[in-house]
This record gives structure tokens, C-alpha cells and sequence, in this order.
């Protein structure tokens, strides 16, 4: 599911421009960290879980987020998802 999904996010047109960033799995990054920011468990703070497991900081993990959210609900206005 997840790599579908990545390929999904890949094709969106919100990544495109994050094409030329030089990394070829910048869509499947976006991906990870967010649903390892959803994933977070009871109250501890999700960004000090990614920040551990993924060595992110705060301002990169808060847009990753919103970029993979603002991708996922582009899809499900054009009744991709």
C-alpha cells in the first residue's frame, strides 16, 4: 500500500517542483514522515518521534505534513482515493 500510495504522491502535481530537490524518494519521505507523525502514540509529542526515529527537525516535519495532507486531498476532490 505504502509504495502505491508513494507513486500516487510522486504523479501529484504538489510534488512536481520538489522533483528537482535532487532526491529521487523525496515523495516516499514526505509519505514516511507523515504517517509515522500520525502513528504517534497517546500523549507523547509526535515531532519528538519523528525527530528521534527519523532525525527530521520540527519545521521540516510540520511541512512534510502538509505537503503529503494538501497531496492526499487533492486526490480525494478528483475521486483518485
Amino acid at each position: 500500500m505504502f509504495a502505491g500510495l508513494a507513486r500516487l504522491l510522486e504523479e501529484c502535481l504538489s510534488f512536481q517542483s520538489e522533483k528537482n530537490s535532487g532526491s529521487t524518494f523525496f515523495h516516499e519521505l514526505h509519505l514516511l514522515v507523515t504517517l509515522r507523525y500520525f502513528g504517534s502514540e497517546g500523549s507523547a509529542s509526535p515531532f519528538i518521534n519523528v525527530k528521534d526515529g527519523l532525525g527530521i527537525d520540527k519545521g521540516s516535519i510540520l511541512n512534510y505534513v502538509k505537503h503529503t495532507v494538501s497531496a492526499l486531498l487533492s486526490f480525494e476532490r478528483h475521486n483518485i482515493l
